[in-house]
């Protein structure tokens, strides 16, 4: 196998969330244990927590390698760390705010997003 083959695998197994840095794949992992009670999977550029009560995602983590965009359902009014999605419109529909994780102060805050975001979703089916 060619080294850029390679690129993206370790141990013959696909390395999701591969913007991500150790940095922010330690932030996912707090997350993670945290909000265990949430359905938490990681594909090639986000993560996601789901819920059967949700009818699917209702929060989603997009990595870089110093940050995580957390996308919620809420409106950017409901909390003033809240920004406009800067998606597309069927994504903004879904998904109207962000909220950016710079460093690991604000993760006890995306956790609260994430909260309030899933209580929105099960008002929202």
């Amino acid at each position: 196998m060619t080294e850029a083959a390679d690129l993206g695998r370790t141990s013959d197994r696909r390395v999701t969330l591969v913007q991500s840095g150790p940095t922010t794949r330690a932030w996912f992992r707090t997350l993670r244990d945290e909000l265990a009670q949430y359905d938490y999977a990681e594909a090639g550029y986000y993560a996601s927590f789901r819920s059967d009560r949700t009818n699917g995602a209702f929060a989603y983590l997009n990595p870089a390698r110093h940050s995580i965009r957390l996308f919620v359902r809420l409106e950017p009014d409901d909390d003033d760390h809240l920004t406009n999605t800067p998606s597309t419109h069927h994504w903004a529909e879904r998904f109207p705010s962000v909220f950016t994780v710079r460093d690991e102060s604000d993760l006890q805050l995306a956790r609260s997003l994430i909260e309030k975001s899933y209580a929105r979703a099960r008002t929202l089916i």
